[in-house]
């Protein structure tokens, strides 16, 4: 014989919202530009070496309070604790490749609170990486990384991708090559304009 299970309004409307926020979430921070230039949302304090606490720098846009408000308050608490206290990030290697071991809250990701983390937090290191390990939704985040007007992109073979700080004071050129040498075994298939015309040294090694 089957179970009857009760639910109350509230149960009722925890789980509607729930199934609204999954089927309809998308990018809220409409309002922002794409790019975040050098006013950073986020900055990162070293717990232990290569591994970071991501904290905010300032007020977020006003889109994320009323986001996050109208999943009533069960989740809105919970949401708010992992947001403020519970979010790491790591970079290791040569290429400061990214691992967002503890990210965004399952709430919370699909509305581009991820984007705007790695950005802020590429800009803070000069430049980091990925590899065809990295989740789907990280891959997301790379992929609009790269058409990004604050960084130089560059994505080898097996998915291994770059990005590069626009205000790094570092060997650009350098740095790229050692990159395309040893994550991209020298198959290079992208590298993005800016970088190529603001190093014209480079196109020698590009397959746009």
């Amino acid at each position: 014989m089957s179970k009857i299970i009760r639910l109350t309004e509230r149960d009722l409307t925890r789980i509607v919202r729930l199934v609204i926020s999954e089927n309809k979430r998308e990018n809220i921070f409409s309002s922002e530009q794409t790019s975040s230039s050098n006013n950073p949302t986020f900055t990162f304090s070293e717990v232990t070496k290569g591994y970071y606490q991501v904290m905010t720098f300032k007020t977020l846009p006003s889109e994320f309070y009323d986001y996050v408000q109208s999943l009533g308050d069960d989740l809105k608490s919970e949401v708010m604790d992992h947001f403020i206290g519970r979010m790491y990030i790591e970079a290791s290697g040569e290429f400061n490749r990214i691992h967002f071991r503890e990210g965004v809250h399952p709430q919370l990701q699909g509305i581009g609170l991820g984007y705007m983390i790695y950005q802020d937090f590429i800009k803070f290191l000069g430049y980091a990486s990925s590899s065809d390990s990295a989740t789907n939704e990280s891959k997301n985040v790379w992929s609009k990384i790269m058409n990004d007007p604050d960084f130089y992109g560059v994505v080898c073979e097996g998915h291994n991708v770059m990005a590069i700080s626009k205000d790094w004071s570092g060997d650009v050129v350098t740095f790229v090559k050692s990159f395309i040498r040893n994550k991209g075994r020298n198959k290079v298939l992208y590298l993005n304009n800016d970088l190529l015309n603001d190093y014209p040294d480079l196109n020698s090694d590009s397959t746009n």
